[in-house]
């Protein structure tokens, strides 16, 4: 993995105030190819529902598989190797996307909390991830405000999870 990553654009529609994408790749076992070893001004959410391999984000490197989900937070360093098929489903957004001042508001402290906390990277545990993980997938069935507030239902549950773990 070359020592310094890549920023990579996220392509998000400008009426959107968020960006989804599903990932299906057979492998990616190369760390070394442009844009594998990357970073992005958005937070990521990133469930993952078929596959294993090694996560990379920040200075950690473990083992992930199917079934994980993690939230990183704005600007930091990862990637995901495998050499067999992965599906993972993408959720990614910056505050201003939603609106600055809009964060501001004391009912989303615990939210923000937990925005703050993914600049460490985030996995959540078993239970978290297999109660969010059909509103994720719900996410990419829905659209217009049913869609932002199924993610606030998920940042929601998320914050008050007490089962997680940091990763870097």
């Amino acid at each position: 993995m070359s020592a310094k990553p890549s920023i990579e654009k996220i392509d998000q529609k400008s009426e959107s105030s968020f960006f989804l994408r599903k990932v299906v790749r057979e492998r990616r076992p190369d760390h070394s190819t442009d844009g594998v070893w990357r970073y992005h001004k958005e937070y990521e959410k990133l469930l993952t529902t078929e596959s294993s391999g090694r996560r990379v984000v920040g200075y950690s490197i473990d083992d992930y598989a199917a079934t994980e989900l993690v939230l990183l937070g704005e600007n930091l360093p990862h990637c995901w190797l495998t050499d067999h098929h992965v599906e993972q489903y993408v959720i990614q957004f910056t505050k201003e996307s939603i609106g600055d001042s809009f964060w501001s508001n004391s009912e989303l402290a615990l939210i923000n909390k937990l925005l703050s906390t993914s600049q460490q990277g985030i996995k959540f545990d078993a239970d978290t991830t297999k109660a969010i993980a059909p509103k994720i997938l719900g996410l990419f069935e829905t659209e217009g405000f049913e869609r932002l507030l199924l993610l606030f239902q998920i940042l929601d549950t998320l914050s008050k999870s007490k089962n997680l773990e940091l990763l870097t």
